[in-house]
């Protein structure tokens, strides 16, 4: 009876890990009081510093599960995605990156206290400014 709980337990913990590794979060805040048209997500450029003419739209987030199968540079990459779809719904031409990290977020453990197993994840978050470019124009140097 032992056996097939601790087999039933693998099996529900590797279903939870292959889910795990597809999520990210998302939000925005519009910061704006103008309100854009949506740009496309994969035309949005990511930014480190600020270009010389720029409109503030709103402050964008995002964060992904690295999850236990994947390499982490697969959860950057979907908190990229959701962080440059977020900005596309404001209408931003760009996100100047403000704050890059990762945490290790304790997730379950298995077995209860007689294999004591726990299991934790790695999760990274990106915040980012949106922005539209404006034209330098002869009256605005």
């Amino acid at each position: 009876m032992k056996l097939i709980n601790v087999t039933a337990s693998l099996i529900l913990s590797f279903c939870m890990l292959i889910g795990m590794t597809a999520c990210s979060t998302s939000s925005a805040i519009r910061t704006s009081v103008y309100n854009y048209e949506a740009t496309l997500a994969s035309e949005v450029q990511i930014l480190t510093s600020y270009p010389q003419a720029y409109e503030t739209l709103g402050l964008v987030e995002a964060s992904a599960p690295k999850g236990y199968l994947c390499k982490a540079e697969r959860a950057t990459d979907a908190a990229l995605r959701a962080l440059k779809q977020r900005a596309a719904e404001l209408g931003a031409e760009a996100i100047v990156l403000k704050d890059y990290a990762a945490s290790s977020v304790p997730d379950f453990s298995l077995g209860g206290s007689d294999l004591g197993v726990l299991l934790s994840s790695e999760r990274k978050h990106i915040t980012g400014e949106a922005i539209r470019f404006k034209l330098i124009t002869a009256s605005t140097r």
